[in-house]
């Protein structure tokens, strides 16, 4: 089953955010500690798409799915990212139904989307094996994954409508942006916070779509995966290495 399918029946699926260690070896790290995926933060680094590429396939010949964090919804991020080889993208500041929709348009080949046909390198021969192109190009798309990321209070207000639509494979809370345009920034606790993050999860249960959260306190994804979500995406990569070094130093010498 591919992280895919496991959102769209909302299985549980755990995962981190990549940022500066980036070396190929950290794939293996990750899938030694039993993650399901990772993600590449392409909105808040300098992060160029020759590095990713190289990331995305090792990753994908290691079998351990990658998503894109992309900077903006730009076809340019977006249809490069899914020809290096990512299991999906990740969409910031999603707060429309137009805007789901023009992710839609770039993430998928028609005749749902408008995804430019291309064939890369690692995935030639699989494609060489199948009787028919259309084959290998709904392939394609049933293992791509569109997350939209709700980061503002306009995008709670409309979560309704945008997955009513069922244009997502799922979406995901960046707790700092929403607190930050509520008016509370890193105020995650705040009543305000979390009555914008209970109405997103509602609104997923209501129409079967998976729900997340991004964070580095594992105590408010406990909470939130006990209330039902199931799209956890922990912490980055130097704040784990730093948390575990910490954690060591300090089990040695108190």
């Amino acid at each position: 089953m591919n992280l895919r399918e496991k959102l769209q029946k909302r299985e549980p699926v755990f995962g981190t955010m990549l940022r500066d260690a980036l070396t190929l070896n950290v794939v293996d790290a990750l899938l030694w500690a039993g993650l399901d995926f990772f993600v590449l933060d392409m909105e808040h680094t300098a992060l160029d798409l020759a590095t990713v590429g190289q990331l995305l396939q090792y990753a994908q010949a290691r079998g351990l799915p990658a998503l894109v964090r992309v900077p903006t919804l730009d076809k340019a991020f977006i249809s490069r990212a899914l020809d290096c080889g990512a299991s999906g993208i990740w969409l910031p500041h999603l707060d429309t139904v137009g805007e789901a929709k023009e992710l839609v348009f770039l993430g998928r080949y028609p005749p749902r989307g408008g995804r430019g046909a291309t064939i890369s390198w690692p995935k030639r021969q699989r494609a060489q094996t199948l009787p028919k192109l259309a084959e290998f190009f709904a392939a394609e798309d049933a293992q791509v994954s569109l997350v939209g990321q709700i980061e503002s209070q306009r995008a709670v207000e409309n979560i309704e409508e945008i997955l009513t639509s069922g244009l997502l494979d799922a979406v995901v809370i960046g707790p700092l942006d929403l607190s930050t345009d509520l008016g509370v920034p890193g105020e995650f606790r705040h009543p305000t916070v979390e009555e914008a993050i209970a109405k997103v999860l509602a609104a997923g249960r209501k129409h079967k779509v998976s729900v997340g959260l991004h964070t580095a306190n594992l105590e408010d994804l406990r909470r939130w995966r006990s209330a039902g979500m199931n799209f956890l995406v922990y912490s980055y990569d130097l704040v784990l290495m730093a948390e575990a070094a910490k954690a060591a130093r300090s089990n040695l010498f108190g």
